[in-house]
């Protein structure tokens, strides 16, 4: 990006008014790349008068200018939905968009198509994964790494090999559920095991491919059931099967990417948004996020106190863990990581989630999971959800009592009621607006955001 004249990026014309969008660029630490217009978006919003401040985050698989295009497309969308259907502004409507980009490497889950609002992947996905984790190796690890992850396909012991090495660069608390653990090799093979079965099935089972995909139920005590967690290494049969490599670096760049999203929300976003905040005390302000950045927007408002609380949160298909809300954790006892972020949205937050999103519903959890949670689909407490660790953008919120609803997704002219009460939650059941993960730039998301700045 380049600061020769900080200030907005461009204006985006929509309409009759001209709308300034600033781009802002965090490092993998968090520490912003773009100080000078960071600085400038500061004064503008403290001096330009704006009546509402959008602020939006993508999830993985984007650069720059992938970002950057998936935001005008969702400006331009949401402007044409209103002229389509001639929507009132606000009194006085002066908006500013602020489109924030960090750095996420590319990886697609098993039946993942890429992102629209995301980017999409590059050739060289591959090469950078491995470039950017033989650089958290020791010189002499890393070069084992790099030669077995360039294979196309590893014996039993080479993929143990690999494991091992890969087992040090995991997150030491890659979820909202708990902190602190590290996994060993066989706990890598393991999650490698649940996505390469996964993405077996998904592609035997007919021309309609994974986002078709459902495994058989399993009986759960109190009368659920949900999707079976696939069988372990021994009964996969493993000494029989040669391995794709892409496959543990996919599982392995879930973790990692859940992990720098936060990182990015708690030490960059969220000290943007508090300066915002206390910039203009009448602006309102409006947060959304697709995929990871969902957990960029929703560690920003953990990150401390802010001067007031924002006034919307638009969660497009969620990467975080669908607990992370919950006034108790099933097994843990503790609240859902994010749950400080309820007290910092002045409206019930709206977080999609589609059984359609293959990505989310079918794979996020096996690539999350940790070892103790192999046998987590017999748990009661989780009725249809198969797994302590599955997403929000697949199977909506839960742990949430009086304080969450499931409610669906609804297009112009039905409103959603966003009035101040009990629940501070919507899960809105997208299947029939949301047809993958990618799928978020569209009339029904944009309807969804509308209800949000006219609330």
């Amino acid at each position: 990006m380049n600061e020769v004249v900080p200030g907005p990026f461009k204006r985006l014309p929509l309409g009759d008014r001209s709308v300034p969008l600033y781009m802002l660029e965090f490092g993998k630490d968090g520490t912003c790349l773009s100080p000078q217009t960071y600085d400038a978006l500061v004064r503008d919003v403290g001096q330009a008068g704006y009546t509402d401040v959008f602020v939006c985050s993508h999830g993985w698989n984007n650069t720059f200018d992938e970002a950057l295009t998936r935001y005008e497309n969702f400006a331009t969308g949401y402007h044409a939905l209103g002229q389509a259907h001639d929507l009132p502004q606000p009194d006085r409507y002066q908006p500013v968009v602020v489109g924030i980009s960090w750095p996420s490497i590319d990886l697609l889950l098993p039946g993942e198509e890429p992102p629209r609002i995301a980017g999409a992947a590059s050739p060289d996905a591959r090469a950078r994964m491995i470039t950017e984790l033989a650089g958290e190796m020791p010189v002499e690890r890393a070069a084992r790494f790099a030669e077995l992850a360039r294979q196309d396909s590893l014996s039993r012991p080479d993929a143990g090999t690999l494991a091992g090495l890969l087992a040090s660069v995991y997150p030491a608390g890659a979820d909202e559920l708990e902190g602190g653990w590290q996994p060993s090799a066989d706990a890598v093979m393991d999650i490698w095991d649940g996505l390469r079965q996964a993405g077996s099935a998904a592609a035997e089972d007919g021309p309609d491919g994974p986002e078709s995909f459902q495994a058989p139920p399993v009986d759960q005590p109190g009368g659920g059931s949900g999707p079976a967690q696939p069988a372990g290494p021994q009964a996969a049969g493993w000494p029989r099967l040669k391995l794709d490599p892409r496959d543990i670096l996919r599982a392995l760049t879930v973790c990692k990417m859940k992990d720098r999203a936060g990182v990015v929300g708690l030490n960059g976003v969220g000290p943007l948004l508090a300066a915002l905040l206390d910039a203009d005390p009448a602006a309102r302000f409006h947060l959304t996020g697709h995929s990871y950045g969902c957990r960029v927007m929703l560690a920003a408002l953990c990150a401390g106190a802010l001067p007031r609380p924002v006034d919307s949160l638009l969660l497009l298909e969620p990467a975080v863990n669908y607990l992370c809300f919950a006034g108790q954790v099933p097994k843990t006892g503790k609240a859902g990581g994010f749950r400080p972020a309820l007290r910092q949205v002045r409206q019930p937050v709206l977080s999609t989630f589609s059984a359609r999103d293959a990505a989310l519903h079918d794979y996020f959890h096996l690539a999350v999971r940790r070892r103790a949670d192999l046998g987590e689909a017999r748990i009661a407490a989780l009725g249809q959800v198969p797994s302590l660790y599955c997403a929000l953008g697949g199977w909506g919120p839960g742990g949430l009592d009086g304080e969450g609803a499931e409610i669906l997704l609804t297009a112009y002219p039905d409103r959603y009621d966003l009035r101040p009460g009990p629940v501070r939650v919507y899960g809105v059941r997208s299947d029939g607006g949301i047809g993958s993960h990618s799928d978020v730039v569209n009339d029904f998301t944009f309807w969804a955001l509308y209800n949000q700045v006219t609330a």
